[in-house]
């Protein structure tokens, strides 16, 4: 009986040992370095317009405890910041936009990524008003008086305290 050739049993080995040795390529290695994540899914969604694969990286980049820390907040904005691009390169333009609504209120989010949030759902507002800027405006000011409302009732409750 015929053996079969070395070379032919390393590579089989090797094959199998393949998924052992590497992580797959939207795994989360323990300990990754939430900025390197944060360069792989905007790779993905940039370099290689793979819009969901960016999705689940920016998704679970947002899902590392580290991530949730203050001394994140940037890379946390980025993330949410991709999420809400993806969301809407996927036309899922009502979870893109509760993203943007998300960043823009969040005061523990570096003030550039509020204000990127912000543009996207103007950009998006103007887009659904078929490119009418005027209504687009009105519904910003708006918008910004309902947050100043809110924002003033919270301080009011806060001297009450």
């Amino acid at each position: 009986m015929r053996r079969p050739p070395l070379r032919a049993l390393l590579l089989l080995l090797l094959l199998l040992l393949l998924p052992l040795i590497l992580p797959p390529a939207t795994a989360v290695a323990e300990g990754e370095d939430p900025g390197l994540l944060l360069s792989r899914a905007r790779d993905k969604e940039i370099d290689q317009r793979n819009f969901e694969g960016a999705l689940a990286l920016y998704q679970e980049l947002l899902e590392l405890p580290d991530v949730a820390s203050s001394e994140h907040a940037p890379i946390r904005g980025a993330a949410l910041l991709g999420v809400g691009r993806c969301l809407e390169a996927l036309s899922r333009l009502e979870e893109a936009e509760a993203i943007w609504e998300r960043v823009a209120n969040d005061d523990s989010l570096p003030i550039d990524a509020r204000d990127k949030a912000s543009a996207a759902q103007d950009k998006l507002k103007v887009a659904r008003t078929g490119g009418a800027p005027e209504v687009a405006a009105a519904e910003e000011q708006r918008r910004r008086k309902r947050e100043r409302q809110a924002r003033a009732a919270e301080l009011i409750d806060q001297a009450r305290r």
